[in-house]
């Protein structure tokens, strides 16, 4: 993300709160987790059972600083899906898929279009949302990487997030535990 300090310690914090929500274990819902600015870095893999739980995610997140530089979210997509959304990354076939993308939605102007990037997790039925951080979003960007034209806004805290989902209703009709858990960290950082 090329998002400033604040911004950036915001975002981790998020994403703490999300990992929360989904209650991340072991032998319950699992988190993979890429971080990226020029080239993507795989923090956490599915298959990383000793990673599955709350305070590791939390270490993990705390040591992590911004990368800055430029931003190419399409290499951080590729690597979604060639290091995490397969059996060798540690993907559940029963279980749903779901990418969320964190980005001020300013991709590199180099960076490969979406619909290139994206085919292959779309071909797997992930199902992406993405999240605008900070305050000049683009948010038509945002729409690409979701792969739909609806939008929602959230405000967290401070930080602007726009979310754009392939609506949540139909999105994680997957499973309403998901849907649930998501909406439910989306509503207590809208209201902390």
């Amino acid at each position: 993300m090329s998002v400033g300090h604040d911004n950036f310690n915001k975002s981790k914090k998020f994403v703490l709160t999300l990992a929360r929500s989904m209650k991340i274990a072991p032998e319950g819902s699992h988190l993979g987790l890429i971080v990226y600015s020029f080239k993507p870095s795989v923090l956490v893999r599915f298959n990383e059972d000793e990673k599955q739980n709350i305070p590791v995610i939390n270490g993990i997140l705390k040591q992590y600083t911004r990368l800055g530089g430029k931003t190419y979210t399409d290499k951080a997509i590729n690597k979604s899906a060639t290091d995490l959304f397969t059996l060798e990354g540690g993907e559940r076939p029963e279980k749903p898929d779901i990418l969320v993308v964190l980005t001020d939605g300013r991709t590199n102007v180099n960076s490969e279009p979406y619909e290139k990037v994206l085919q292959p997790l779309k071909d797997k039925g992930v199902k992406v949302i993405a999240v605008g951080v900070g305050n000049n979003i683009m948010k038509e960007e945002l729409k690409k990487i979701a792969m739909v034209k609806k939008r929602t806004s959230f405000r967290f805290q401070n930080l602007k997030i726009c979310m754009t989902s392939c609506s949540l209703s139909s999105t994680c009709h997957v499973s309403k535990a998901v849907r649930s858990n998501f909406i439910s960290c989306m509503q207590s950082n809208k209201r902390g």
